[in-house]
């Protein structure tokens, strides 16, 4: 079983052991992870990214509100049960979901049944 597992369809959960993870209640922090793991395959600015989840803030406030959210979010899914968990890359310009990470998404595993699927007609799907 993958160190987390995170439902973006749904209910929002992010889950370690089967056990609910504390600290990802906010809204927008729910949102930033929600958006990294749609787009994990690519390197986010911090600057585009605080400007989309927070369009009607100042820059400062949304430069403010990304740093909290991704205090919130290294809080909750970096503590001592998950260091080998290290889902989120961050640095000074860029954050991404870290693709060697221990986890489990629905999103990933609807896109890979969607790709086992692509091409095939419909009638031929429950012959494979």
């Amino acid at each position: 079983m993958s160190c987390l597992q995170i439902y973006l369809f749904g209910r929002f959960s992010v889950q370690h052991d089967g056990q609910p993870l504390f600290g990802l209640e906010a809204q927008k922090t729910q949102e930033l992870l929600c958006y990294l793991l749609i787009f994990r395959n690519r390197f986010h600015h911090r600057e585009k990214l605080a400007d989309l989840l927070w369009e009607n803030s100042s820059k400062s406030q949304y430069k403010q509100y990304l740093r909290r959210s991704l205090w919130q979010l290294h809080a909750a899914l970096e503590d001592e049960h998950l260091q080998d968990c290290s889902l989120i890359s961050i640095d000074s310009d860029w954050i991404q979901i870290n693709s060697k990470a221990d986890y489990w998404s629905d999103i990933r595993e609807l896109e890979a049944a969607f790709n086992l699927a692509k091409g095939i007609n419909g009638r031929d799907l429950d012959r494979r």
